[in-house]
């Protein structure tokens, strides 16, 4: 790692878990960093400094996109797989909510508007990026692709 200045950095985190993770969410105020580990098929979490690495959800499919909202206490991910989807919980992993289960096939990457209290995903499968309500409701296409949707990877949404 390489600061600003072009000065070396020590790692903060070693990951001790096996797989790709394609997900990654900073909680800035509790000083946690979620993952989605696609190889143990979870959702792990950590201490900014490294300290007290744990699985925080197990069982999932095919883990993609993590988001957080720590000043509601949310957790959101997607996942693909045969049952793709798009769940939230509780920053500890309970209360566990499926807010997307239909009309989704490969949801990649998720995104935050947080005045709004919207959630943004890109869905490779569908060639969309969509958004919904943190509460599950007012589900809406925002983007409908012919092709420039072939392989997204990321996203992100920047209030104007």
């Amino acid at each position: 790692m390489i600061s600003m200045d072009g000065k070396p950095l020590d790692p903060v985190l070693l990951l001790k878990s096996h797989g790709a993770v394609l997900g990654l969410a900073v909680d800035w105020i509790y000083e946690h960093l979620y993952w989605t580990n696609a190889g143990t098929h979870s959702i792990d979490v950590a201490r900014l400094d490294g300290s007290a690495q744990r699985l925080l959800i197990g069982g999932l499919a095919m883990p993609t996109g993590v988001a957080v909202e720590p000043l509601l206490g949310l957790l959101f991910w997607a996942e693909g797989g045969s049952s793709p989807r798009i769940e939230c919980a509780v920053l500890d992993g309970q209360g566990r909510l499926p807010l997307i289960t239909s009309a989704i096939r490969n949801p990649v990457a998720i995104s935050l508007d947080m005045p709004r209290r919207l959630l943004y995903w890109v869905d490779s499968g569908m060639r969309t990026i969509s958004r919904v309500g943190f509460d599950g409701q007012h589900r809406k296409t925002v983007v409908e692709s012919n092709g420039y949707l072939d392989r997204p990877f990321g996203l992100a949404v920047f209030e104007v």
